[in-house]
């Protein structure tokens, strides 16, 4: 099952954002301001190593940052007590690493319209603020896709986010085996350089893998201290103060496990069907979407995969219907039959 449902609460989208310091927001960041620094970070988490990752890290005395994203890898919601990410991510900021924001379900956004876009970052913030009464100032984009053309880079903007990328990306995720792992760690070994009074880098790597948190992580942390380097946040890379790296906001309640089998409600019911017996049916065996009984100029087709037909209806329902909000839409796929239901109306169909 695919879900759309975000974080319990109310909505961060209206909240104040001023742009503070003197690190760009909306553009993209790819290296450190301040020489002789590294700054490890690692996407994706928190996840099944992310623990083991904090304990290494601990014990080195190092600081990181974490590019976290809330509902991703079908782990549930990073806010939910019933879940072990609470724990983690309270861990995580306790012990002084840097915490910023990879999106909710992780998602390219260069490839979404401008609404899903936004509620990408605004249900990772309700996350947040349902753990730690704050919001992040820094993001990095899924597959580090978020330029100018798209419209992103001045949502971004907007939102009151830096953008980070990278100028050393080990691919660790290309690698995650013991046979395999020294290609990222021979990556990451050619890009740093030896001189580092004049040299700083924004390592990317994944806390999600095995190999990354009990092997890489130790081998960066050597290689980086043997050539004269500090290791840093990234917010400290670019000489950015820690009261800057968050926002604060009204903080809701803590999420219990009774709670998070209520998700929050962001749009009001609306009956959309979706068929493949009428006159508006593709030719491709696909399903033609209708939106309060009138065809919509959108198509899922036959081929389609459940994530591509899940944006697909959402467009729909959000271009028919001028929603400003992402609507809550959720697909099952029985061999035979397709489901779709968007604040609890359903309809459903035989592929023909």
């Amino acid at each position: 099952m695919e879900t759309s449902f975000g974080p319990r609460g109310s909505s961060t989208e209206d909240i104040s954002r001023p742009q503070l310091g003197n690190v760009p927001y909306g553009s993209v960041i790819t290296t450190c301001t301040t020489p002789g620094v590294i700054a490890l970070t690692f996407d994706d988490g928190p996840l099944d190593y992310t623990n083991d990752l904090l304990d290494l890290l601990d014990e080195r005395d190092v600081h990181a940052t974490f590019f976290v994203a809330g509902n991703n890898r079908a782990k549930g919601h990073i806010d939910d007590s019933s879940n072990p990410w609470p724990a983690v991510m309270r861990r995580m900021y306790s012990a002084g690493h840097h915490i910023a924001s990879h999106t909710w379900t992780h998602r390219n956004l260069n490839e979404v319209n401008s609404t899903i876009r936004r509620s990408e970052m605004i249900y990772n913030e309700m996350a947040f603020r349902n753990l730690f009464g704050w919001i992040p100032t820094y993001m990095r984009a899924p597959y580090l896709e978020c330029n100018a053309a798209s419209g992103c880079l001045d949502e971004m903007s907007e939102l009151g986010y830096h953008v980070v990328d990278q100028n050393i990306d080990t691919k660790d995720y290309e690698n995650d085996s013991p046979a395999l792992i020294q290609i990222s760690k021979d990556r990451y070994s050619a890009g740093i350089s030896s001189n580092s009074d004049s040299n700083q880098y924004i390592v990317l790597a994944h806390d999600v893998h095995d190999q990354t948190v009990h092997n890489l992580t130790a081998f960066m942390i050597d290689t980086a201290q043997d050539r004269g380097y500090r290791l840093v946040t990234v917010g400290e890379c670019l000489g950015d103060p820690r009261e800057n790296w968050y926002r604060t906001v009204s903080r809701g309640r803590d999420v219990t496990s009774t709670e998070s089998a209520t998700p929050t409600r962001t749009v009001p019911p609306t009956n959309v069907s979706v068929t493949t017996n009428t006159a508006t049916s593709t030719a491709t065996g696909g399903l033609a979407i209708l939106v309060r009984g009138q065809p919509s100029e959108a198509a899922v087709p036959g081929t389609a995969t459940v994530d591509r037909a899940k944006a697909t209806v959402e467009q729909a329902v959000m271009q028919t219907l001028g929603r400003a909000r992402l609507p809550e839409v959720t697909f099952t796929t029985p061999p035979t039959v397709f489901v779709a239901q968007v604040s609890g109306h359903h309809a459903e169909t035989t592929r023909q």
